[in-house]
């Protein structure tokens, strides 16, 4: 009798245990976050980074939902669009240019780009990002990496302390920002 008791215990946990598993795995419904994208076509970095952290896998990720419009955009723990920086007056696109000044990122950070377009938003990775000398020339110290534990995430290395200028090569409006 007293080893019923104990198996029944035990089962009893186990599916506790088991139900609040299931939960916390449970895929995410895909919500739309109802975001105003900057008005100017351009190259834009988030204005800061918000981070989850999967036990299982011991992994680090950004986290991202779907807006309105169905692109991946960076959202914090409540799911609210995390905004870009100076989306709302974006002169580092236009006037930083001509006169050299641009975002600031500081060596180690970890930065996030997108190109918008209307209500087109396309995530950008190093590979589709060239980094040159403000002068245009080769620029071999400075690079960006994708983060180890999710690649979309890109952290910034240095060695030197001067402005880049970054370029998209999948735009071609405003494609340019001095880093």
């Amino acid at each position: 009798m007293r080893m019923k008791r104990i198996t029944s215990m035990i089962s009893a946990v186990l599916m506790v245990f088991s139900l609040i598993a299931g939960i916390g795995i449970a895929p995410k419904a895909e919500a739309k976050v109802s975001i105003e994208l900057p008005k100017t076509t351009g190259l834009y970095m988030a204005g800061w980074i918000n981070t989850g952290w999967d036990n299982n896998a011991q992994k680090e990720y950004v986290l991202t939902d779907k807006d309105q419009n169905g692109n991946t955009v960076l959202v914090d723990h409540d799911g609210n669009h995390i905004p870009y920086r100076d989306s709302d007056n974006p002169e580092y696109l236009t006037k930083g240019i001509s006169e050299g000044w641009g975002q600031v990122a500081d060596p180690g950070e970890r930065v996030w780009f997108d190109y918008v377009d209307g209500k087109k938003v396309t995530h950008v990775t190093e590979k589709m990002l060239k980094i040159t000398h403000l002068d245009g020339s080769a620029c071999n110290d400075v690079t960006l990496s994708g983060f180890k534990d999710d690649p979309r995430l890109l952290i910034l290395k240095t060695k030197i302390v001067e402005p880049v200028l970054l370029t998209y090569t999948g735009g071609k409006k405003n494609n340019k920002m001095i880093l």
